[in-house]
């Protein structure tokens, strides 16, 4: 008796089937299959946020706590704070054009980093030749503001060109 039903119900739908009136369409979530929806990733968000505000304390700084006669260095400290400016606008963008501009201004802040290093480095090798005992000392805080602008100038650039290089960063700003 137990086949008899099997066999009758075979290809049929179980239970009871709604009608839909003719010229209706099934929902899509039912038929179609629904393509995978991922978070919005928040890392460009971060990003741009950070260098906005890097470039805000840079630009502070550099105008009232330590403010240079030299044009050299002027130049250099505000190239820093264009950099990571132009970093931060094209992050927070999120186009490919905003892609470029902010590998440009990252690799152009690693790039004054780098300088600003071997510069510290030139000025505490000077201040240690020169001066005897006191220019050691004064060597040694050299070496230490150096380690400092690794930190404070190198790390969030170095960073962030790493994670706009990769395929999420790209996939991030509609470039692949």
């Amino acid at each position: 008796m137990a086949r008899d039903r099997k066999s009758k119900n075979k290809g049929k739908p179980r239970g009871r089937a709604k009608e839909r009136p003719p010229g209706s369409k099934p929902s899509a979530s039912k038929d179609e299959p629904r393509e995978p929806v991922r978070p919005q990733d928040r890392r460009p968000l971060i990003y741009g946020a950070l260098d906005l505000l890097f470039a805000v304390a840079y630009g502070l700084t550099f105008a009232l706590v330590v403010p240079n006669r030299f044009a050299g260095y002027s130049l250099i400290l505000w190239a820093l704070v264009v950099a990571i400016g132009a970093a931060g606008i094209g992050t927070l963008s999120r186009r490919p054009q905003g892609w470029l501009l902010a590998c440009v201004g990252c690799s152009l802040q690693l790039g004054l980093t780098l300088i600003l290093l071997v510069l510290l480095a030139i000025s505490s090798a000077f201040l240690a030749g020169v001066y005897g005992a006191l220019g050691q000392g004064a060597a040694v805080l050299a070496l230490v503001f150096a380690a400092l602008v690794v930190q404070l100038v190198g790390l969030l650039p170095a960073f962030q060109l790493k994670y706009l290089m990769t395929r999420a960063g790209r996939r991030s700003f509609g470039r692949s």
